[in-house]
């Protein structure tokens, strides 16, 4: 990437000794009116979109996880990585360049971060999307952006993990399988990552949320399962490979015990759902969530 010598320059408090330089590169708002898949591609650049309305899915490798409304997906440069947008949704694209800050390995959701829907809000009102800003207005937007990546970057924290309005050990647990590649964690892993002992952070997290850690780790587990069912091109065992099941008949009995119903019937439903008006919202609404059909004190 050439040097960003006119770029604007940004510091905070945050960065202490070290400038961040940005360029803006492009805007794109969509509200999709037809449900879309994304192929799978990279970019030379970052990249970050944000939901504004609804919901959409983002994927890269073997991770996937649904931006919400007012959360975001960043995206390093060279990282593969695909969509799938539901109609309804409604998101803003950015695309930029950055100078300060170490590039995070892979895609990771950004959520709880204040500034997220001011900054998208603030992107907006400046009326550049799809066509070549002015050159004052580039330079706002070039600022906006560069505050943006300060906001998820902050020293401190270490590149890659966003801001959360969590603290204490139910968040670190959170953050701690944010930037997990692999789909299937135990607890004695989360332990040793977070130094604790697996009894003590078994029974800090149980005194927290009223649930076990492990209990939690497989409603991760399911949900993710959940997610592919419905939205990824695979075969049923393709997705309890992906999973690290050991074999089909596991990843059935897992699925049915966390979720009431075997993965067939899951898919079955969610793709009928899909295919019918007003149908797709109340199939998310029962069961495309699996904390809908988990203890409520499950539900994060």
């Amino acid at each position: 990437m050439k040097k960003l010598s006119k770029a604007p320059v940004f510091s905070d408090p945050a960065f202490t000794g070290r400038n961040l330089r940005c360029r803006f590169l492009w805007l794109g708002h969509r509200e999709v009116t037809e449900s879309m898949r994304v192929r799978p591609h990279q970019h030379p650049f970052w990249h970050a979109d944000f939901a504004v309305k609804g919901q959409f899915m983002a994927f890269s490798g073997r991770r996937s996880f649904p931006v919400l409304a007012g959360e975001a997906v960043e995206i390093p440069p060279g990282t593969t990585h695909n969509f799938f947008h539901e109609k309804g949704c409604e998101f803003v694209a950015v695309r930029y360049e950055v100078e300060g800050i170490t590039a995070v390995s892979g895609i990771r959701r950004i959520s709880g971060n204040p500034f997220c829907v001011p900054f998208v809000s603030s992107l907006l009102a400046l009326d550049a999307t799809d066509r070549e800003p002015s050159r004052a207005v580039r330079e706002q937007l070039e600022y906006l952006v560069c505050a943006w990546v300060a906001s998820c970057h902050p020293l401190g924290h270490g590149a890659g993990v966003a801001l959360a309005d969590e603290t204490g050990v139910v968040g670190r647990v959170r953050q701690y399988l944010e930037r997990q590649a692999t789909p299937s964690v135990r607890v004695f892993e989360v332990a040793r990552a977070l130094d604790y002992s697996e009894n003590h952070l078994s029974a800090l997290f149980r005194k927290a949320k009223g649930v076990p850690l492990k209990a939690y780790l497989d409603s991760v587990r399911a949900e993710k399962a959940a997610r592919l069912l419905r939205y990824a091109d695979l075969t049923i065992t393709q997705i309890a490979e992906s999973l690290e099941f050991p074999d089909l008949y596991s990843f059935s009995r897992f699925f049915t015990r966390m979720c009431g119903e075997s993965p067939r019937e899951f898919r079955r439903r969610a793709h009928a759902a899909g295919k019918t008006p007003g149908a797709a919202s109340a199939f998310d609404e029962s069961v495309v969530s699996v904390s809908s059909v988990l203890p409520e004190t499950l539900s994060f």
